[in-house]
């Protein structure tokens, strides 16, 4: 997603007013391209929590794609407010990993990039994002609160924003939140941890003030053709649908690329300058 042009979500997430193009939109077209677009974009969204939009990307371990493996990914169903927590089950307590869930095993195996927290003692904090702190210190990133950022510096000594939080109140979206991570850095670190990135997506379309629930005339069919997206499309008669897939993103850089550009970074060839400074106060140079 570039940062620059967050309104290409509004066809996403604003309903049609004329029939014509309503029955466009419910054919939900644009979605696979979005993705696919998205996907290959500087910045990539790792959540999305929006009017009839919602996307949530995690780590996974590298795996050999099967129809099989594809299937138990796509019953993944939890949001992105699932955290460590503590169970008790009987006598015995135990931490539990964010990624719990029983019968999906590259899924237990993961990581979550960001997390939905929730502070009801402080307005300001009554909803916020979190990034996976073990990714923030492999990265070198920190949180920036008046930027609503995680940073490193740049080449030049700027501040660089690597993991951006956005708010569309701008675009007249109450309560929507999307939040971004640099495609170098998630590349990077997926790499490192030989992780490849799993985003669900569920795009539920209808008109908000009409919905009643989901129809008993279903039509289903896959979301769209692509060796990367694996979904569904569902129909209710004229009146709605909702798909729901995962999408794949694979970036293999090879392993001695990135150590290369850590040590070039860290160890570059550093150039100096010589100058001559007149103190005039003090009438010396």
């Amino acid at each position: 997603m570039n940062p620059l042009s967050l309104t290409s979500l509004i066809p996403l997430m604003h309903e049609p007013i004329d029939d014509s193009s309503f029955q466009q939109w419910l054919s939900q077209e644009d979605v696979v391209l979005f993705l696919q677009k998205d996907g290959d974009d500087e910045n990539i969204i790792v959540y999305a929590g929006l009017p009839h939009v919602f996307i949530h990307a995690i780590l996974i371990p590298r795996f050999d794609v099967t129809t099989e493996e594809i299937d138990k990914l796509r019953e993944w169903n939890f949001g992105v407010s699932r955290g460590w927590s503590l169970v008790s089950s009987g006598d015995t307590t135990r931490i539990e990993h964010p990624l719990a869930l029983k019968g999906i095993p590259l899924i237990e195996s993961g990581e979550q990039i960001v997390f939905l927290r929730s502070f009801e003692g402080v307005r300001q904090k009554s909803s916020y994002v979190e990034l996976n702190q073990k990714i923030a210190q492999v990265l070198g990133l920190h949180q920036l609160e008046d930027r609503d950022a995680w940073c490193n510096l740049d080449e030049h000594g700027d501040i660089d924003e690597i993991v951006k939080n956005y708010s569309l109140k701008h675009l007249d979206i109450d309560g929507g939140t999307v939040v971004t991570m640099r495609r170098s850095e998630l590349v990077n670190y997926a790499t490192a941890g030989g992780y490849v990135i799993l985003r669900m997506f569920d795009f539920a379309r209808f008109r908000i003030g009409a919905f009643s629930g989901h129809g008993e005339q279903r039509t289903i069919r896959p979301i769209g053709v692509s060796e990367t997206i694996f979904g569904d499309l569902t129909l209710c008669g004229t009146a709605e649908s909702f798909s729901r897939g995962v999408q794949l993103l694979d970036f293999d850089p090879q392993q001695s690329s990135i150590l290369s550009d850590n040590y070039e970074r860290d160890r570059g060839t550093k150039q100096y300058a010589t100058f001559i400074a007149n103190d005039f106060r003090h009438q010396r140079v």
